[in-house]
């Protein structure tokens, strides 16, 4: 059995990357996405329609292999029903931050899908695949105009 002296440089480079962790720890945590205005969104709109920019923001404890998030909660789905016959989601923004150390290889998979849809190749709006090895990822995904009682406004699979 063989044993293991730490020299001071060693002990100094692990006190060093243990402060480095817990930095980048606390930058991923105070991360936030960039806003988009929606002179950013609407470049050009010939329609006569009311804008409204919603931001939710939650964190999601993934337990499952498929998990859905509700997109809009059904409150708001019955307030705009009442106006409105159409939504048009011009961009959904998901962010995806890692709640693990830095260079841990945590791989994701992220699907928008409409959830009318049986099959999943016809389903699928929009995905992402990646490792969250050096932080935050942004999916920025545009959306077509949909019937405000569609299932798509309801449900977005993970």
């Amino acid at each position: 059995m063989s044993s293991r002296s730490y020299s001071g440089s060693e002990t100094s480079n692990n006190s060093n990357r243990d402060k480095e962790l817990d930095e980048r720890i606390k930058q991923w945590q105070n991360w936030k996405p960039p806003k988009i205005s929606n002179k950013e969104i609407y470049k050009y709109n010939p329609f006569n329609c009311t804008e409204r920019i919603q931001t939710i923001e939650k964190t999601i404890k993934i337990t499952k292999t498929q998990q859905n998030i509700q997109l809009l909660d059904e409150k708001t789905i019955k307030e705009l029903a009442k106006n409105f016959k159409y939504i048009h989601f011009a961009l959904v923004q998901v962010t995806i931050k890692p709640l693990t150390r830095q260079g841990l290889n945590t791989s994701i998979l992220a699907c928008l899908r409409d959830a009318r849809h049986l099959n999943f190749d016809d389903s699928l709006i929009g995905a992402i695949e990646t490792s969250l090895c050096n932080g935050p990822w942004i999916v920025y995904v545009p959306i077509c105009v949909q019937h405000i009682f569609s299932p798509i406004i309801s449900n977005m699979s993970q």
